[in-house]
């Protein structure tokens, strides 16, 4: 199947997809697809799939402070065929948002590798304290 542009119904549907989302995102599986389905027709915001897989990622240029899209959450189980289909869409839509930049976050970058990916920064930060 190929990917597209995942409608309502669709996004329904990730609810029962095992994509362990709740380890990754400080939310609840429930949260992340409400979050989803107000965005799905934002133009800022790019939410594509297949039957078991997803990618969403937001626009995050704004010259001259930022010039990337971020992708949030991938989930593909591993396909590298889908994966190929993935990032031909993304760099597709960073083109209409006007970058060739694409970043991610992650823990360890070895298992992007062997898609090209590469550092290509820093990330710091903390956790602040405070009393609860």
């Amino acid at each position: 199947m190929m990917i597209k542009k995942l409608e309502p119904e669709d996004i329904l549907a990730l609810k029962a997809l095992d994509d362990h989302i709740e380890d990754i995102l400080p939310g609840t599986k429930g949260e992340w697809v409400q979050w989803l389905m107000a965005n799905v027709a934002n133009p800022n915001v790019l939410i594509i799939g297949g039957a078991a897989s997803y990618l969403v990622a937001v626009n995050a240029v704004h010259r001259p402070v930022s010039d990337h899209v971020l992708i949030l959450f991938f989930y593909s189980g591993g396909d590298r065929v889908k994966y190929k289909e993935f990032k031909h869409a993304v760099d597709e839509w960073a083109r209409e948002k006007g970058t060739r930049n694409v970043r991610f976050l992650c823990r360890d970058i070895k298992p992007f590798e062997k898609y090209g990916a590469e550092p290509v920064g820093i990330v710091g930060g903390w956790e602040a304290e405070w009393a609860a």
